[in-house]
């Protein structure tokens, strides 16, 4: 008798620990396991079957993952482009009851050749009357390394056409993995209609909020859920090797219910994200993931509910009593970008701005009031950039004018603006007496910018006055020249 075979009968076998069965396949018997849950059932307090009403093209575009591998980020369209293109776009017939998804424990996290898939969990929607009735939840297990081609197989057997995969990381860890194990094996790997990576759309939305984007990070800060008893992840690689040497299988039941528990999850955090892109201004959440949802769907080329999202989030994290400053701020109109752009002395000496008065700024806050108000302006200058890119120039010039009527005026709003009346408008003057002001503003220290922050900019609007003041000459000079 081979000494696994004498070592296994004083340990209990897998299949003795865990209730499943073997499938024949042409590579042999796969030991499998499954579970069958209703659509009610709750994944840490989201109902399975509320996947089911996610906008599927939005979650799947959010995550980055389009057919053959392109995303968001390659599809070789320029910043202005993605910002303003309609949706990438899956098969128009795409579901989400063609989701599959999978999570896959492995004797290692390096990858490459050496690394086996002794787990496989894929969880899918069936079908029943053409609705889907269940979720069902089948794990494959490789009990030693020769019975791997017959779990390959029995999954190539399963996959259905039209299946968009999901996983978590799966785009750069699980399905590259298995591709190899399949490659290796031989084995032709399935084709998934598309590829919806959970983690891309949780970095997008939460990493904010949650800082680490961790599965377990993220079901306990946006789920709630805590695993009581659970098995580390570093540790299960161990638990293998340690099955395989002694064939003792008590400890591999935590194993499965780590990967089951992963694969709900997985459906839990989908769901939620998906509602989020929905309906970004429904749920009650903070200025940090209200940003995140605006830049996602400005990307998404959403911009109406995108800039709402970014209203929202400077809202949230504004002053008590200051309601929506910064935002529709009573200032005179700007020029609109469509009236005829006048170069001549008389359209840029008509017009005198409202610049503030320069006081020196105090310390900057401290604390979380300094961190509220640090978020604030940034997400200010990130509307002004978005109406900016979207050519909406009226609210842009409103938005800038705003910050110049802070009590602490910011340098990027003196420089919008001079840009606009320079190169938009064509009010030269206008222009140069914004220049001008952020100079004073600079030299009496009112910017709050360190000294070498205060030189970079020193150099910088001493470069565009030397350039207005030059081109006001020219214009000055023309007129002398046609009477001579």
């Amino acid at each position: 008798m081979p000494e696994a075979e004498a070592r296994s009968e004083f340990w209990p076998a897998v299949e003795d620990l865990v209730p499943g069965k073997f499938e024949p396949t042409p590579m042999g018997r796969a030991f499998a396991v499954e579970t069958v849950l209703p659509l009610e059932e709750q994944a840490a307090g989201v109902p399975l079957g509320g996947f089911l009403q996610v906008p599927i093209h939005l979650l799947t575009a959010a995550c980055g993952s389009l057919p053959g591998g392109a995303s968001l980020r390659f599809l070789g369209a320029t910043r202005a482009e993605r910002a303003t293109a309609p949706l990438p776009g899956l098969p128009g017939d795409l579901s989400p009851s063609q989701a599959v998804f999978l999570d896959t424990e492995t004797t290692g996290l390096a990858g490459g050749t050496g690394t086996l898939a002794f787990l496989v969990g894929l969880g899918w929607f069936e079908p029943c009357d053409g609705q889907p009735s269940a979720f069902v939840l089948r794990q494959y297990f490789v009990r030693d390394y020769p019975e791997e081609p017959a779990v390959l197989a029995a999954l190539t057997r399963l996959w259905r056409p039209g299946w968009l995969l999901v996983t978590f990381n799966g785009l750069r860890f699980d399905w590259p993995l298995l591709e190899t194990r399949w490659a290796l094996n031989r084995m032709r790997p399935p084709s998934p209609a598309g590829h919806l990576d959970v983690l891309r759309a949780a970095r997008r939305l939460w990493r904010g909020r949650v800082g680490s984007c961790a599965l377990s990070n993220l079901e306990a800060a946006l789920l709630g859920l805590r695993r009581e008893v659970d098995v580390p992840s570093y540790l299960i690689p161990s638990l293998y090797f340690d099955y395989l040497r002694r064939r003792d299988a008590s400890a591999l039941p935590a194993v499965f219910a780590h990967n089951r528990q992963d694969i709900l999850t997985m459906v839990a955090l989908a769901t939620l994200a998906g509602r989020r892109l929905q309906a970004p201004l429904a749920a009650d959440t903070d200025a940090t993931e209200l940003a995140a949802l605006g830049r996602t769907l400005l990307a998404l080329g959403r911009h109406e509910e995108g800039l709402a999202c970014l209203r929202a989030a400077i809202r949230a994290c504004s002053p008590e009593g200051e309601g929506s400053h910064g935002l529709r701020p009573r200032l005179p109109a700007p020029t609109p970008a469509s009236e005829p752009r006048g170069f001549g002395p008389s359209a840029s000496t008509t017009r005198t701005l409202p610049l503030p008065t320069p006081a020196r700024s105090d310390a900057g806050a401290t604390g979380a009031c300094g961190r509220a108000d640090g978020l604030r302006r940034r997400l200010v200058a990130e509307l002004g950039w978005a109406l900016k890119r979207l050519g909406r120039w009226a609210e842009a010039v409103e938005l800038w004018q705003s910050r110049l009527g802070q009590a602490r005026p910011e340098l990027e709003a003196f420089v919008e603006l001079a840009k606009y009346w320079e190169h938009r408008a064509g009010d030269l003057e206008a222009a140069r007496q914004l220049v001008l002001g952020a100079l004073k503003h600079l030299e009496a220290g009112a910017l709050g910018l360190d000294a070498g922050q205060e030189a970079a900019a020193r150099r910088a609007l001493g470069q565009r006055l030397a350039r207005l003041e030059r081109r006001l000459g020219r214009l000055q000079a023309a007129p002398l020249h046609r009477a001579g």
